[in-house]
């Protein structure tokens, strides 16, 4: 009998000297949609997750056909109505899968279905064990902004969960894509809160109707967002030594801001 032109006993031999030798063989007999499927899978690191998940993380049409093929061959494992990889196989098939899948489409599927998903739920429960393990392969490959909107959809998972570990690691992944993408205020608040802060760029339509609702006059809201379209435009970033001639201390930066007063975001810790 042979395999992929060896007969099984070179097979064997060849497996004792390179363990990987078969799951090599495995993937190369399978098609670009079912590569894709256990990329996901392996990037998931074991976790279960559901099949319209799976199709959404790798693109992958016909999924339960695919899942179907690849379970009965052994690849894939199933449980109720999720599916996983066999642990022992994700190191190997994540280097070996992981150019089948685009990761920033990847992270953006998984955020999209959390952020749909009830957070209580046996799915998300699994699927967050998931994203925490591929939060990390992000960071590798610094996909910051994917990986900010991932946390604060992981945050109130891991809170019901109750797994603060996790969650003080998910916070540590939001810091660094704050940091890396140039957000000072937002690490800031993230480290003081302990709950990840992001910078969004509103439109001006959006700043008239993030602030429709606190009841103030047509010329007070304008006034706030033009102030803040000034300091995004770059009008009010002169350095001046205003604070310490009137004032007579120095100024301070953010971060020891909050330190010293913390009713001013004490709203997020409570959110």
């Amino acid at each position: 009998m042979h395999e992929d032109g060896r007969s099984f006993p070179e097979l064997a031999r060849k497996a004792a000297s390179d363990p990987q030798v078969l799951d090599r063989l495995s993937v190369n007999a399978l098609a670009e949609d079912e590569r894709r499927v256990l990329a996901v899978l392996a990037l998931a690191g074991g976790a279960l997750l559901p099949e319209e998940l799976i199709a959404a993380m790798g693109d992958v049409a016909m999924i339960g056909e695919r899942l179907g093929l690849l379970r009965r061959r052994g690849l894939v494992e199933q449980h109720e109505d999720r599916f996983g990889l066999p642990i022992c196989h994700v190191g190997n098939y994540r280097e070996m899968l992981l150019r089948y899948v685009q990761l920033a489409s990847a992270l953006r599927a998984l955020a999209d279905w959390l952020s749909t998903s009830d957070p209580g739920s046996e799915e998300a429960r699994s699927a967050a064990g998931g994203a925490l393990g591929l939060l990390g392969i992000a960071a590798e490959r610094a996909e910051w902004p994917g990986i900010v909107r991932l946390v604060r959809l992981l945050e109130p998972v891991l809170t019901l969960l109750g797994r603060w570990e996790a969650s003080r690691e998910a916070l540590e992944h939001g810091l660094a894509a704050a940091r890396a993408t140039g957000d000072q205020a937002a690490e800031a608040l993230s480290r003081a809160s302990g709950r990840t802060v992001t910078y969004h760029a509103e439109t001006l339509d959006e700043a008239y109707a993030s602030r429709a609702g606190y009841g103030a006059p047509h010329w007070e809201v304008t006034g706030w967002v033009t102030t803040y379209a000034a300091i995004a435009a770059g009008e009010l970033d002169v350095v001046s030594d205003a604070v310490a001639t009137i004032g007579g201390h120095p100024p301070m930066d953010l971060a020891e801001f909050l330190r010293r007063n913390p009713a001013t975001y004490r709203h997020l810790v409570q959110a």
